[in-house]
């Protein structure tokens, strides 16, 4: 009778050894809150400091001149884009081309009559320098990444990957874009828009990665739906009348902190090491 006590009390002993094993590899390999993507632009490579003017030559054109270390980070090219002093829309814009030392400069209006007005309104003042766009020039298929410096902020507000990218804001059909904003070098939130030949499905994300909004805008009429999550709808339209795949609207965000995605430990099986028997 004694020896049947003692066994049944081993036995209770290796059942619970084994449970609180189980239970530690449990929590373990459960989902575990992980930040995914550049949620700080410290982790970004690209965003280095650096430096840049503009000089003029013995003719008045307006040339960029910058340290920025374009072979290292893997860059083609660097945009200075202008605006008037008491507005907020782009009217004019640098491109130098790392490799060429070629500045391309262009104008979004009829503002200025050619380009030499646009360097001559640039040394004069008239209008202001506002954001420095650096990104590579694949232009097709290929995935090109673009960084936002703001001037007067003097950090770096967002990070964009995009397909079929035309220049440094613009993008063809077929392509899509993802974006993340920065404030204070940490994130704010992200943005997901896949255009199609005559619309764009665009998805606000916040710091963590659950959506805030999404819609659909469609051209030429440029009439938007909006995503309702209650109906599932845009407008009363389902995303596939519109143009788009189901699981487009659970395109992930770029970035995230914290919340979103879940990472897995994982843990070899313990050997279980049964106490001593018990005489």
């Amino acid at each position: 009778m004694k020896m049947a006590r003692k066994e049944l009390h081993r036995n209770r002993e290796v059942t619970l050894l084994v449970f609180v094993l189980a239970l530690v590899c449990a929590l373990l390999a459960a989902p575990a809150l992980a930040d995914y993507g550049y949620t700080d632009v410290s982790q970004i490579p690209m965003a280095v400091d650096f430096d840049y003017s503009v000089e003029y030559d013995s003719n008045g054109w307006a040339h960029v001149r910058t340290d920025y270390p374009y072979q290292n980070a893997g860059a083609d090219e660097m945009t200075l884009l202008y605006r008037q002093k008491d507005g907020t829309d782009p009217v004019a814009h640098l491109t130098y081309d790392f490799s060429s030392k070629n500045t391309m400069i262009s104008s979004y209006n009829s503002l200025f009559e050619n380009e030499k007005a646009v360097s001559q309104a640039i040394r004069d003042g008239e209008i202001v320098l506002d954001r420095i766009y650096i990104n590579t020039a694949h232009f097709n298929q290929k995935t090109d990444w673009f960084l936002v410096y703001d001037v007067n902020a003097q950090q770096y507000t967002s990070y964009a990957e995009r397909t079929f990218a035309q220049s440094f804001d613009a993008m063809g059909a077929g392509g899509t874009e993802q974006v993340v904003y920065y404030s204070d070098d940490e994130i704010t939130g992200s943005r997901t828009d896949k255009r199609q030949r005559d619309s764009d499905l665009i998805i606000n994300y916040d710091e963590t990665g659950g959506m805030q909004d999404a819609y659909i805008n469609v051209y030429p009429d440029n009439t938007s739906y909006f995503y309702d999550p209650e109906t599932g709808l845009f407008n009363g339209r389902t995303i596939t009348e519109l143009g788009y795949e189901e699981s487009d609207l659970y395109m992930e965000a770029f970035a995230a902190r914290g919340t979103h995605r879940t990472e897995t430990v994982v843990v070899a099986d313990p050997e279980v090491i049964l106490p001593p028997a018990r005489n």
